[in-house]
């Protein structure tokens, strides 16, 4: 008998009844209730021993994933805006070429001296 519990036995079942699956994004495990204590204990342990192998073993080879992959510096594929343009626009490298950049052909150099003084020269308007 559990004295002084704030929950009475009796309420246990309804909270069982109303446990959902987890969703396929959730992170945990399911194990049956069926048995003894010490029986569930055992499933529990088992069932986290084997979900701490999986996420160790997805973990190990993400890591050998971006360790295989170049690094490049983010700001090598940043186009910044021109004419007036404010936004950045990100996911187009230096290396692309467009109809503008074939009539405006800048070194990288060129477009990073541009950006140093944007950067440091405030600019106002009237």
């Amino acid at each position: 008998e559990r004295k002084g519990h704030f929950m009475p036995p009796a309420l246990l079942p309804s909270q069982f009844a109303i446990l959902e699956p987890l969703a396929p994004e959730e992170n945990g495990v399911e194990i049956s209730i069926e048995g003894s204590v010490d029986e569930m204990v055992d499933r529990a342990i088992k069932a986290l021993n084997a979900y701490a192998a999986t996420v160790a073993a997805t973990v190990t080879a993400q890591t050998a994933t971006q360790a295989a992959q170049p690094t490049i510096p983010q700001s090598a594929c940043v186009r910044f805006g021109r004419n007036g343009q404010t936004k950045p626009k990100t996911g187009a490298c230096l290396s692309d070429s467009t109809e503008t950049d074939k009539q405006d052909p800048k070194t990288s150099a060129q477009l990073s001296d541009s950006l140093e003084t944007d950067i440091q020269t405030p600019k106002t308007s009237l």
